[in-house]
């Protein structure tokens, strides 16, 4: 199977790094996450509801819409934290510090010795360059255009989501666990983590199997 791979150039401020990342990581979940499954004894199912919420940010003039899951959204800071915090460590070595920090989607598979295989089938990375301004008017300048930057972003990868071939399907009780993530209490996402790289960490964050690296990929770049 060949994963979908996304290339998002991002450049903000290291106060906007955190926000700017949710944004198209929530984005990118709002479009790949469905409500809890239920199973009947006669094989039907039925999907719960997703509840959205809009998310104003303090730094950006940006706001965007998010599932309302307060577990989900956690999930997905706790590592966009890390990754702006040992990027913007970097800054006062380097005069534009970047990294990446990347959203993938996998499903579990029993491999030829019967042991379970995470293959991915959508990769969204994010190459991030951390930039600096100089006074409040370039601070206000900023805010504006990193948050029309972002709205563009966001559009085009909306558009990018609907292009996608590839979605794991023919759910069921016995399979369900190895295409959706089960352990949330009110929403069910499709399997996924989230992996960052700076020029202090040499490894991912929920470091995967290597094997995941080495799959070809179908690259479109926004």
């Amino acid at each position: 199977m060949n994963a979908n791979q996304e290339k998002i150039d991002l450049q903000v401020c290291g106060n906007q790094l955190t926000e700017a990342v949710c944004s198209i990581f929530h984005t990118i979940l709002l479009n790949r996450s469905v409500g809890k499954f239920s199973f009947n004894e006669d094989g039907t199912k039925s999907v719960g509801t997703v509840g959205y919420r809009d998310v104003d940010c303090n730094f950006v003039d940006l706001t965007y819409v998010a599932c309302s899951s307060d577990v989900l959204d956690e999930h997905i800071r706790a590592p966009i934290r890390e990754f702006s915090e040992q990027l913007r460590s970097c800054d006062a070595t380097s005069s534009k510090p970047n990294g990446q920090i990347s959203l993938q989607f996998y499903q579990k598979r029993k491999s030829r010795w019967k042991s379970t295989a995470a293959v991915p089938w959508e990769i969204w990375n994010l190459d991030v360059e951390l930039i600096k301004v100089n006074n409040q008017f370039e601070v206000e300048r900023n805010r504006e255009e990193i948050g029309q930057v972002l709205s563009e972003k966001l559009f085009i990868v909306i558009e990018a989501l609907d292009k996608h071939i590839y979605i794991p399907d023919n759910v069921s009780s016995d399979n369900l666990d190895t295409i959706f993530e089960t352990s949330f209490p009110d929403i069910q996402p499709y399997l996924f983590e989230i992996m960052y790289v700076t020029p202090n960490s040499n490894t991912f964050f929920n470091n995967t199997k290597q094997q995941i690296f080495n799959f070809l990929h179908k690259s479109v770049f926004l």
